[in-house]
């Protein structure tokens, strides 16, 4: 009972003391408190790092590029393993050779075998250019490249050097006079050491090069014979079977990168530059006691290479947590600078071209966005280079003012890419999420064209448009749909047509193809086909008074067919494309004269419909001559036996556009792969 007393006066008093410092605590607004920043201990004295980063409620920050390190997986972390090869069963017999050789030498031997006549790869030890000996070999009779390999592997055996062979190389070396019946063997791997108590001369291949670290610290270490052959990249190791395994396992310690380099990120920096953080980071991780000395490479355990073309920092650790401190002071140092004053922010596009990211960015800084021409000399205006694309069109944005009223100047370099923003660091932190929406991988479309002369006549004597209409065509074996499936839908200047139908129009007798190119072009860029000849047409003559000379000036003129497309790929996968199609024609008696007929259309398809363009008919005239043979082709009485008569015929001319979207690197290298085996159906 007294406790329960003791208890309930405890918390009365809690009670009360809580609501006489509640007014105290009214005294103190959230705006008068000081900023805290709290910055851990160096890693050094961590396991594990764990950066605690404030919550930020505020929607306009939640979108700001956060400075991130990519780990990079070390080549240290690989183990490597070796496999024996049966050496003969390298050889399939796909080949027949014939070969003479005369008093060669070992090393010329081996040169002429293995490498000019085999193909293979191999490597030679040193010591065999001293061996004397001269081969000489004479087949006349075409040996398979497996005889032809243990032919030569057996006058090579008769000659001191032995061949072996090792994840696809051939390994040859002598036998010293000391090592008769010792056992060779080439691998890294302990299982690759051959089982027996006499010696073994194990040829040890190295991955990372012979250096003179290896050297010294085997010779030191083991009892073997090393022999280390730095041209080849190997080490010919003599001794017993333990001295072997023992040389192997400090090989697979020693034979890696250097161990700064174990740990490897790579940071991409926003708003300072790379020299700048080196620098800085530097003296502070020097500060926490890290080895990063930049300017000592033999001590130092922290390495950091800048690489300016795409404002990154490639970093190389001893240690993870030497990685991961890096990365909590690029957060902290990577940010916008705070103030009104400008600077100068450059942004190296990924993906997107530079001018055509400043052309998007152009009407909302109201002229501010310059591009800078690629001669270095002039600059043009973004807006106005937009609005002269889009006239006759729904016009942008052209109001005066910036993205904030402190102003925002943009200049693009199109020679190296850049974007180059003049702002305060809070409106360049604005719209840096913007440019980086803007960066993005372009899509690519191939377009397929076709263009067609088709004569009106027979079936199609009411011209294409009739023809499809009618359905009077057979099914190609592309596909098994009915005829109701292919026939009807109009089409005037352009048309959406399947793939039957087109079928139907490029195999008819009447349809003459005049060219059929495949074209791969950028989402947005333009793609353009001439089909044409160049005509001589006089433009000017001029008369010399005192020698009556006169000169005519000629310029040449394309006419011909002219096709520019320009796809644009919008959310869905739907394809629209502006087609600008030119046709001009010399007038029949007038040298002078060039006909010219146009279409300028916009439609809509999906990848892999075909969009027919077709009305532009022509009519052309020629003379037919018919006589009695022999007697209408003499003079003067000939032209009693033949007559001639004027016929005309009526041409359209159609074009087929098939748009492809890519959307993979499987599908491009499936088009590779067709056209690569179009091309091998071409004959000559």
């Amino acid at each position: 009972m007294l406790q329960q007393r003791k208890t309930n006066v405890l918390r009365a008093l809690a009670i009360v003391l809580a609501v006489g410092l509640t007014p105290g605590c009214a005294l103190f607004t959230p705006n008068e408190k000081p900023e805290v920043v709290h910055v851990k201990a160096s890693s050094l004295l961590e396991n594990n790092i764990e950066e605690e980063i404030p919550v930020n409620t505020n929607d306009d920050e939640k979108s700001t590029p956060e400075t991130k390190i990519e780990k990079v997986e070390s080549l240290a972390h690989k183990t490597l393993q070796a496999e024996e090869v049966n050496d003969e069963a390298y050889f399939k017999n796909n080949q027949t050779y014939a070969v003479a050789f005369d008093s060669l030498r070992v090393t010329d031997f081996i040169h002429q075998t293995f490498g000019n006549t085999l193909k293979v790869n191999y490597v030679i030890e040193q010591k065999i250019s001293n061996i004397p000996n001269l081969i000489t070999l004479n087949i006349s009779k075409g040996l398979t490249d497996k005889q032809l390999y243990k032919a030569t592997k057996q006058l090579l055996d008769e000659n001191g050097v032995k061949v072996r062979l090792k994840e696809g190389v051939f390994y040859l070396h002598t036998l010293d006079p000391v090592l008769e019946g010792a056992v060779v063997q080439v691998g890294r791997s302990v299982s690759s050491v051959p089982q027996t108590t006499g010696t073994i001369l194990q040829i040890i291949p190295l991955k990372y090069g012979v250096n003179f670290s290896i050297e010294r610290t085997l010779k030191q270490l083991v009892k073997a014979k090393v022999s280390p052959d730095a041209g080849q990249s190997a080490l010919f190791v003599e001794g017993t079977r333990e001295q072997v395994i023992q040389v192997i396992e400090l090989t697979e310690l020693l034979d890696r990168p250097a161990h700064q380099g174990k740990n490897i990120g790579f940071i991409e920096l926003n708003y300072i530059s790379t020299e700048e953080f080196i620098e800085t980071i530097s003296e502070l991780l020097t500060s926490e006691g890290i080895p990063a000395d930049l300017n000592n490479k033999a001590t130092r355990n922290l390495a950091m290479v800048p690489i300016e073309q795409i404002g990154a920092i490639a970093i190389f650790a001893s240690e993870l947590d030497f990685l991961n401190r890096v990365e909590f002071w690029a957060k902290k140092l990577d940010q916008p600078p705070k103030g009104d004053t400008k600077q100068y922010f450059i942004y190296r596009p990924k993906f997107a071209r530079a001018e055509d990211i400043g052309e998007s960015l152009a009407p909302l800084f109201g002229g501010n966005a310059v591009v800078a021409n690629k001669s270095g000399n002039n600059s043009r205006d973004t807006k106005s280079s937009v609005a002269n694309k889009t006239q006759g069109k729904s016009s942008l944005a052209t109001s005066n003012g910036g993205l904030d009223e402190k102003g925002i100047n943009i200049v693009i370099d199109s020679r190296a890419n850049f974007v180059i923003v003049h702002a305060t660091g809070s409106s360049y932190q604005g719209i840096l999420p913007l440019i980086k929406n803007l960066d993005v991988m372009p899509k690519q479309i191939l377009l397929d064209v076709t263009i067609a002369e088709v004569t009106l006549r027979d079936e199609f004597q009411y011209g294409v448009e009739f023809f499809l209409e009618s359905g009077k065509f057979s099914l190609s074996t592309q596909g098994v749909m009915g005829l109701d499936d292919i026939s009807g839908g109009l089409f005037k200047a352009a048309g959406a047509v399947s793939t039957i139908e087109a079928k139907a129009i490029e195999r008819n007798s009447l349809v003459n193809i005049l060219s059929n190119p495949t074209l791969l072009v950028r989402d947005g860029a333009t793609a353009s086909i001439v089909v044409g000849d160049e005509i001589p047409i006089v433009t000017s003559t001029d008369t010399n008074d005192n020698t009556e000379v006169v000169r005519e000036n000629v310029e040449r003129r394309q006419t011909g067919l002219t096709l520019s497309v320009v796809p644009t790929i919008n959310t869905n996968g739907v394809v629209i494309m502006d087609i600008q199609q030119s046709i001009s024609n010399q007038i029949a008696g007038n040298a002078q004269g060039i006909l010219n007929r146009d279409i300028s259309t916009e439609v809509v398809a999906n990848s892999g419909k075909t969009i027919l363009l077709g009305g532009l008919v022509s009519e052309n005239a020629y003379d037919i001559d018919k006589g009695v043979p022999f007697l209408s082709s003499i003079p003067i009485f000939g032209y009693l036996f033949k007559s001639e008569t004027q016929s005309k015929e009526k041409t359209e001319l159609v074009v087929l556009v098939t748009p492809r979207i890519i959307f993979d690197d499987n599908q491009w290298d499936n088009i590779k792969h067709n056209f690569k085996q179009g091309l091998d159906m071409l004959t000559y």
